[in-house]
């Protein structure tokens, strides 16, 4: 069997192995709307919670998300609450009727606060959700199976000047990770087609 065969084998083993690799964002919340209300809680100049804030799902979601999560046509149009406290990270976003539908840790990766007269701020985060009745129809949207996907999620909140005592803006975007087999199939891609490229080369000369 000649290198180009083996590498072929290779990459088709391979890209079967991480397939779950190939993972969608799907963005629940695109600071499209400006949220109404909320408590902005900070310590100098740095926010410490936002709670109590409330948003309309994004337009435009993936209909696998939305048939996996039993959201009828008038998601949009529903109240969502976001509890998110810097200190430990707690996040949790809830449906009108309380429901918890994701949860989990998040850090800050950039958090600013101006004014607490004329608040104007932004948080940045970045973590894992680990709980939520909305968890598995996100894997599903995003890497296809509910095989306990991983899940991670950017979140971003923006403050704007003109006496809000709220958050204006909410941005959320989750993603299904690579598993660590993945991560380390794709690895092995790379060192037995550096591996094959070697000996070719050895046999060359």
């Amino acid at each position: 069997m000649n290198t180009w065969n083996k590498v072929g084998i290779a990459v088709a083993a391979v890209t079967y192995a991480t397939v779950g690799a190939h993972a969608q964002s799907v963005v629940l919340f695109s600071n499209v709307d400006t949220i109404s209300g909320g408590t902005v809680s900070a310590v100098g100049n740095q926010v410490t919670s936002v709670l109590g804030t409330t948003a309309n799902l994004s337009a435009g979601l993936p209909s696998t998300f939305l048939t996996a999560a039993g959201l009828s046509g008038s998601y949009i149009s529903d109240v969502y609450t976001v509890n998110y406290t810097v200190g430990t990270g707690s996040f949790q976003l809830l449906d009108s009727g309380s429901n918890v539908v994701l949860g989990g840790t998040l850090g800050s990766s950039a958090n600013l606060y101006s004014s607490s007269d004329n608040p104007s701020f932004i948080l940045f985060g970045n973590g894992i959700l680990t709980s939520g009745t909305w968890l598995d129809a996100i894997r599903i949207a995003s890497a296809g199976t509910a095989n306990n996907q991983i899940i991670g999620a950017t979140l971003g909140f923006t403050g704007l000047p003109g006496g809000r005592v709220g958050a204006d803006q909410l941005y959320l975007s989750v993603t299904a990770v690579p598993e660590p087999a993945e991560w380390a199939a794709m690895g092995m891609l790379g060192t037995s087609l550096g591996g094959l490229l070697i000996r070719s080369r050895r046999r060359a000369k």
